[in-house]
């Protein structure tokens, strides 16, 4: 199951840091210089949301999943691997009040990430290469992840929770 938050444009937590890429073949969106909204853990998993902060009223997110015993290595992205590839959304509100999300799904099966993540210290820093679909047509996007402050989710925060079931 895919979780989408949208939450607020504020960074949600003390972590900072970036995930920038460059999106090939013609993409409406050809470059995602996001900010750490959220850079959390609950022990087991850790939970990774940039935001591209466009206009006051639309955004573009890249979030990521993993798991907080990773192995700084390189992972090619695979549909039934420990990690894959992460979903570009394009989010919009509109004048009553409501939002939109429109997701562009990646293949599966293509690409790759190279972690180097510290638990202990709470950064992470990698490269990735994966690919998303806008309808027929696939864009590759190629960047990079620097962010530092990993927060610990504290029991009872249940909408903090939810995002690791």
């Amino acid at each position: 199951m895919n979780i989408y938050y949208t939450g607020s444009n504020k960074n949600l937590s003390s972590a900072t840091g970036k995930l920038t890429a460059k999106i090939h073949n013609n993409f409406k969106f050809t470059d995602f210089d996001g900010t750490v909204t959220r850079f959390i853990t609950n022990g087991e998993q850790v939970v990774l949301f940039t935001r591209h902060q466009i206009s006051e009223t639309e955004w573009n997110d890249i979030p990521l999943r993993f798991p907080v015993n990773i192995e700084n290595k390189r992972y090619e992205f695979q549909s039934d691997g420990i990690l894959q590839p992460p979903i570009f959304s394009e989010n919009w509100d509109d004048p009553d009040g409501g939002s939109w999300h429109r997701p562009y799904y990646p293949k599966m099966d293509v690409g790759h990430i190279t972690f180097d993540f510290n638990f202990e210290v709470g950064t992470l820093k990698a490269t990735f290469n994966f690919t998303i679909m806008d309808g027929i047509t696939s864009h590759q996007v190629i960047g990079e992840i620097n962010v530092e402050g990993l927060e610990h989710a504290k029991t009872g925060q249940r909408h903090l929770e939810k995002l690791f079931e």
